[in-house]
């Protein structure tokens, strides 16, 4: 591997950004008027109880913003290195982290183990984070395992989004909303979707994004 590479897929230097981004985030978040859409999911319906947050990869910036104070989310980070930057970047605002199946070797005992941190995470009425669509899309198409979680652990499924006047959209696979300061914004927090029709997910959270884009249009 290059000398570039491993300088960037390094601990020190994931760390460094993850600083940065979180730092940039609190700018963001404090100078921008935010809307809440349908709050009282998790004020107080959802309040100390457990259930999985979902966003989509491409909406996940501002995504700390979006929960209630005292919230602790466990975010279940894929072994690519901008799934762990996610996580590092998360972890500035008190998220916990449930680690994913670093490669083939070993598979189900790394599989098992995240099993077993998610029921840890659901006996102490915490949340779960997970993008569905990442590390690497497609983008807001629902992949990975988020479906069979739900239902194995009997969790109901939360999908959040947000979008703002002000952002630029990155040429990433994902199309990746960079919120700029001093916008307007808007948080959508979807209704849960009950373990047994979890199979909606994906509906339920592009219905929300494409809500949440026509909304601030009108702010």
């Amino acid at each position: 591997m290059k000398l570039s590479k491993r300088i960037l897929k390094s601990r020190a230097f994931i760390g460094f950004a993850a600083s940065l981004i979180a730092a940039y985030i609190r700018f963001v978040g404090i100078t921008t008027r935010w809307k809440v859409i349908n709050g009282d999911v998790m004020e107080k319906d959802m309040r100390g109880k457990p259930f999985i947050l979902t966003f989509w990869h491409g909406r996940l910036l501002m995504i700390p913003y979006c929960a209630p104070r005292g919230y602790r989310a466990n975010v279940l980070n894929s072994p690519h290195s901008d799934g762990e930057l996610m996580v590092q970047t998360l972890k500035r605002f008190g998220f916990g982290t449930i680690r994913a199946t670093s490669g083939s070797k070993g598979k189900s005992k790394g599989g098992m183990k995240a099993i077993k941190e998610m029921i840890r995470a659901k006996q102490r009425k915490e949340p779960i984070a997970i993008t569905p669509d990442g590390p690497k899309g497609p983008a807001r198409k629902v992949g990975g395992n988020v479906v069979e979680i739900a239902k194995m652990l009997d969790l109901p499924i939360i999908p959040v989004t947000f979008s703002t006047t002000r952002c630029k959209i990155a040429r990433t696979w994902d199309s990746l909303i960079i919120a700029k300061p001093f916008g307007r914004g808007v948080f959508i927090i979807g209704d849960p979707i009950p373990p047994e029709r979890a199979d909606e997910l994906e509906a339920r959270m592009n219905a929300i994004t494409d809500e949440a884009d026509r909304a601030v249009e009108t702010l």
